[in-house]
């Protein structure tokens, strides 16, 4: 089975989801974990929030998302960021990073 990955905003919110089971892993921060089961916790699947850095944090969120998607071992994950596309490709050899156009 193929483990696949999606950002929310940009991603996710924009309706984007084209593989069944998956994970999302988000920049969104730990401080946003409320409203974030609020809005996606009825899709039933793991959502992995970053617990550190500010919200507006890209390097962060980019070195969290890399974190994640190397620990899980996702085969494919989808990023609308064009910087954090780049960053994920470097530094995710094992994985197909696909760039979402939002």
């Amino acid at each position: 089975m193929v483990k696949v990955g999606y950002d929310i905003d940009g991603v996710l919110t924009n309706g984007f989801i084209r593989e069944k089971p998956y994970v999302l892993i988000t920049g969104r921060t730990i401080n946003q974990w409320e409203d974030t089961i609020y809005d996606f916790g009825h899709l039933h699947c793991p959502i992995y929030l970053r617990p550190f850095g500010e919200a507006s944090d890209q390097k962060s969120a980019a070195e969290w998302k890399m974190n994640m998607i190397n620990w899980i071992g996702l085969d494919k994950y989808y990023e609308d960021n064009p910087e954090i596309v780049r960053y994920l490709k470097r530094n995710c050899p094992h994985t197909t990073i696909v760039q979402v156009n939002a």
